[in-house]
């Protein structure tokens, strides 16, 4: 199964660093505006392409959209049979799920997934788990009725959320893979990409070493 793909979704890279020497002088000047600018930079989702096999795996699908807020989410369906949505991680696709979709096709199930807003060929910059759960509901009742729903990382993050807000939500089942435990080690690892010390709590660090 994927590792964590939240935190790796932020890339460390030359342009993360200059972005985070930017923020630094902008903060002595606006920090206000700094502010803003970092949390722009924290939804921002570094989404990468397909992979060849992850590529194969959407060629083999039905294509279809997922309409959400006036734009349209690029989404994919398997087969036939009660539904059984897959939601990916971040900075990921749908496509990297395809493990779950050849043996639910086997097991009777048809398989629905979609790229989340701003991931994959869905359009968009920034998200955060907030709006790709909004997306889940509507990819649920889309689909209605719906199995079960299988989920990695940011995906399983913004599901639990979704799930906390509406516990009587129509779907038979969740499986969650891997959710991030805690946010602060996001925002820590964010922090260091761009070279930002003290975006933690205070203490927080401390407590995890």
């Amino acid at each position: 199964m994927q590792s964590n793909t939240v935190g790796s979704g932020y890339p460390n890279s030359k342009a993360m660093s200059t972005a985070g020497r930017v923020v630094r002088t902008l903060a002595s000047i606006h920090p206000r505006l700094a502010s803003l600018v970092v949390n722009r930079l924290f939804r921002m989702t570094f989404s990468r392409p397909p992979s060849a096999t992850e590529q194969r795996a959407l060629s083999n699908s039905e294509r279809l959209s997922l309409p959400f807020r006036g734009r349209d989410l690029a989404a994919y369906a398997w087969g036939a049979g009660p539904t059984v949505i897959l939601l990916h991680g971040w900075g990921s696709n749908a496509g990297s799920m395809h493990h779950f979709v050849v043996p639910l096709q086997e097991a009777g199930f048809r398989v629905f997934a979609f790229d989340a807003p701003a991931h994959g060929a869905s359009p968009g910059r920034m998200t955060d788990a907030v709006e790709y759960g909004e997306a889940i509901r509507v990819a649920i009742t889309k689909n209605n009725p719906v199995a079960g729903v299988i989920a990695h990382s940011f995906g399983a993050m913004s599901m639990l959320l979704l799930l906390a807000e509406e516990p009587g939500l129509a779907i038979q089942a969740a499986v969650v893979n891997n959710p991030p435990a805690e946010l602060s080690k996001l925002i820590d690892i964010f922090a260091d990409r761009l070279g930002l010390p003290g975006l933690s709590p205070p203490g927080q660090a401390a407590r995890r070493r």
